[in-house]
Formats: C-alpha cells, structure tokens, sequence
C-alpha cells in the first residue's frame, strides 16, 4: 500500500512544488505512512541533475516499505520512497479529449476516492474500456451517478461565468491544477465553485475541460459520442 504523485519540472524547477509535496505527505500520513519532505525533494534533485534539462515529468511513489505478512500493519514502518523522471513534451498541454462514460462506478465512500494511492485497477480498466471505444479516456459517475472525474483528470465546467468542479466529497482527488484554477478563477471573470455536477450538466456547459499535472488544461470535445460545450 502507498500513494504517489506526478508532476512536472521545467528547468530544474517543479511547477507548484511546494503543493506537490505537501499534499503526498498528508495523503501518505492519511494512510498511516509518515514521511520526511527533506528525503523527497532530495530524490526530487537527484533525478533532475539527470533528467532532460528543459521539461521532465518525476513520479514519486511512497509505500510502506518492507512488513511482515499481513494486513496490519507495522506500527513505526520504514516507507520506501522512489522518483523518477521521463521526459515532458509541450504537445500534452491542451491536447482535445473524446470521453466515454466507464462501467465502472467511483465509490464516493471510500478513503481512497480521494487520494492517490497504488490501487489503480479501476482506472486502468476503465482507461482500457475507453481505448477500445476509440476514444482518449473514461469518465467516473459515482455510485450516486454524480460526475467523479476521469482516469487521469479532475472535470471542470464553464456555464456563464461561474467555473463549477465537483467538490471532493463526491469521490474526487484534489488536485493541484484544479485548484490553482479556483484560486485564480476571479481574475479571469469567473466564479469560482464546488458543487455536485451531474451528467447532464456537461452536455448543458459552455466549455468542459480536464485538468491534471502532466497536461495541464485539456478541453473535453465530445462525450459518449456527442460534441461538447465549445466544439459544439
């Protein structure tokens, strides 16, 4: 068990680094595996002393490290923790999207809806589900029939001036793109909210888009087949 983060390098710099960190430490503790933010960003600088100098996409992956059989637990592990680097490319940043809706449902009560942990089964069967499908990713409903999020990606809306994201309660991550855009949302002319958004929400929405910390802003152009908000 563990949890993992993604994000991006430019020049040797993590964008929103500090927000990177902070969140995979509070999502490890909420899984009982302590951690010392010093020993990640130094894994952090090691990689990018080798990484491509411009732009470089580090995974960071903590688990509890080694345990004896077992569910429970161990009561002081000694995590592991793992960086590494690939490289980014400017041709994910703002790449359209064609989703359909997965099978599977997100289970808004549960812990790990809200965090990213290794237990990504679901995910990469839904984002297989959507291959065969012939489109670019699968959107989660929740057990309610709420929009979740997708396999890879918090959803936004744009309806008038009002930026509307389901709130985290609804079994979302919380993301650091999606929340850059809800601090900065109001220099941009938008109102900012958080509330349950239901399928037909997106059909009904000015623009959709995805947002995640490898590609940034992705607009959402179609969804099981029909056109959305702007391409329409």
């Amino acid at each position: 068990d563990g949890v993992f983060d993604t994000a991006v390098a430019f020049r040797g710099i993590v964008f929103a680094g500090a927000r990177h960190l902070d969140r995979l430490t509070h999502q490890a503790a909420a899984i009982g595996i302590g951690i010392d933010a010093a020993i990640v960003r130094a894994g952090w600088d090691a990689m990018l002393a080798q990484a491509a100098p411009e732009a470089s996409i580090l995974r960071t992956t903590v688990t509890r490290g080694v345990a004896e059989r077992g569910l429970w637990p161990a009561a002081a592990p000694t995590p592991t923790i793992m960086v590494s680097a690939a490289a980014w490319s400017p041709k994910l940043f703002g790449r359209a999207v064609r989703l359909v809706t997965a099978r599977i449902r997100g289970n808004e009560s549960s812990p790990a809806s809200r965090l990213k942990t290794l237990g990504y089964l679901d995910n990469i069967l839904a984002a297989r589900e959507a291959a065969g499908q012939g489109a670019d990713d699968a959107l989660f409903l929740n057990c309610s029939g709420g929009v979740a999020c997708t396999t890879i990606a918090n959803v936004c809306i744009v309806s008038g001036r009002a930026l509307l994201t389901p709130p985290i309660s609804e079994g979302v991550n919380p993301g650091i793109v999606r929340a850059l855009l809800l601090e900065a949302a109001e220099t941009a002319g938008l109102r900012p909210a958080e509330r349950p958004l239901a399928p037909a929400d997106l059909f009904s929405a000015d623009a959709v888009f995805l947002t995640n910390s490898v590609r940034f802003l992705s607009p959402a152009a179609a969804l099981d087949g029909a056109v959305l908000g702007e391409a329409a």
